[in-house]
């Protein structure tokens, strides 16, 4: 006995509601900047404390504008494994002049968010480490 091979679609229809349904998906990208989405510093405020400080990362990145000499970039363990302002103040005597020692650690893992918070603070503010 052969089986035969039933069609994907019922009918017409379905199979052109589906290609128009792909075909939205498809062109999405395209249309999303025409509705005017928020800008990057916008989307950092929004994020909500709950996932890391990022209203405070959000105005280090789109609102200082002073060099920063060292950015230390990770997880949530970075909150408490590293005392930043000890740190700021050490590297302040050793270079004789202030220095800007930022954390930017939140709650959430994956290096996507490292590389994003990077990407972003690099393209506005000078870093040396």
């Amino acid at each position: 006995m052969v089986k035969t091979i039933e069609p994907a679609f019922q009918s017409r229809t379905q199979a052109l509601v589906m290609l128009g349904c792909l075909l939205a998906t498809l062109l999405l990208p395209l249309a999303l900047p025409l509705l005017g989405l928020p800008s990057r510093a916008e989307v950092y405020r929004g994020i909500p404390t709950s996932a890391g400080p990022f209203n405070y990362i959000g105005h280090e990145i789109y609102e200082e504008q002073a060099p920063i000499d060292v950015l230390f970039i990770g997880g949530s363990i970075l909150w408490t494994a590293i005392d930043a302002t000890h740190v700021q103040a050490e590297l302040s005597t050793r270079l004789r002049r202030p220095a800007v020692v930022r954390v930017f650690g939140a709650n959430w893992p994956g290096l996507d968010l490292s590389y994003v918070l990077l990407r972003d603070v690099l393209e506005r503010r000078k870093v040396g480490l």
